[in-house]
């Protein structure tokens, strides 16, 4: 049989976070920055820190096209570029700002079928033209980020996009940090300095929460002394988020518990987490497991049986000396 114990903190230091109030790293992006810690948090060699994102409120004022998400160029005719405006889409502005390009619509004409939520580009020039998707960042919006090549347009044919119009460029937003450590793990990088991932589920210019459905994931981290943190807020592709001058919150929690190893032969216990489906957006505590079999170290006796003997030994002993 075994026995869970439920370790609680040793203690637990809360740090809230004002974007406005942070060492700017980047000077035109504020979601990139530095926390100086004016009461640094130190652990001994004995402890270890779990830290978790508790709250977070971050306004949804990037666009979903912009060249800090490097996903508005589209180049063609070998020499030819059209740069869309940093701003927020639809599929109806997106051909706006095709056709209206007077270089661009001299060569090519572009329409947009809402049923099938897909693109079409026709070369209406009179001679062979280009579209160069292998150079351009805007695939994926317009619906060619599954091209792999260049298109080649004969005069009058036409390219109709194999995917569909994605304007949800930012599909989540990842908050990386200097305290994230070596059990944070991602499909880009291996180990990884994420340390939340956010989801987004409103729409522009509204403001986006760390909600009751994100996990709360948590870092460990063996470092003594916590008196700087940086943290970079970026897309899923590691793009920084523009957020246009607006400021955001944030709140961490530090929790300091005992630091137990496989050398500490007389204490030797397994930290357990918690299964995350229990409560998905709450930092759980910390169990350790204490494995007691059904044998005891005299042969042949099981521990009730040992203890009970025991317990009337004991009696007799009392007993004969009174």
């Amino acid at each position: 049989m075994s026995n869970i114990n439920t370790i609680q903190p040793i203690r637990s230091i809360v740090l809230h976070i004002r974007s406005k109030d942070a060492i700017q790293i980047d000077d035109n992006l504020n979601t990139n920055f530095e926390v100086d810690l004016l009461a640094p948090i130190a652990i001994t060699p004995l402890e270890e820190l779990h830290i978790f994102l508790s709250q977070a409120e971050i306004p949804y004022s990037f666009y979903c096209v912009s060249s800090d998400l490097n996903n508005n160029i589209l180049k063609y005719d070998v020499d030819g570029t059209l740069t869309f405006p940093n701003q927020n889409y639809t599929p109806d502005e997106l051909i706006r700002i095709m056709n209206d390009d007077s270089t661009f619509s001299s060569i090519f004409n572009t329409t947009y079928n809402r049923f099938t939520n897909k693109i079409t580009i026709t070369n209406n020039s009179g001679e062979t033209k280009e579209i160069n998707w292998t150079e351009s960042t805007i695939n994926k919006v317009l619906g060619f980020g599954s091209k792999t090549s260049d298109d080649s347009l004969s005069a009058g044919a036409s390219t109709t996009s194999p995917d569909m119009v994605n304007l949800a460029s930012v599909h989540s937003i990842m908050v990386h940090s200097s305290l994230s450590q070596a059990n944070v793990l991602s499909t880009r990088s291996g180990n990884s300095t994420i340390l939340q991932k956010i989801s987004i589920d409103v729409n522009a210019y509204g403001i986006i929460y760390l909600n009751q459905d994100d996990f709360r994931t948590y870092s460990v981290s063996y470092q003594p002394v916590v008196d700087k943190i940086s943290f970079r807020l970026t897309d899923q592709n590691n793009q920084l988020l523009n957020l246009n001058g607006i400021n955001f919150e944030m709140s961490l929690i530090f929790n300091v518990y005992p630091k137990y190893t496989d050398n500490d032969i007389t204490n030797r216990q397994n930290i357990i987490t918690s299964p995350p489906t229990l409560m998905p957006n709450i930092q759980q505590p910390i169990t350790r497991e204490k494995t007691i079999d059904d044998t005891h170290p005299i042969v042949g006796k099981s521990e009730i049986e040992h203890d009970t003997q025991k317990v009337i030994l004991d009696t007799l002993l009392d007993l004969s000396t009174s």
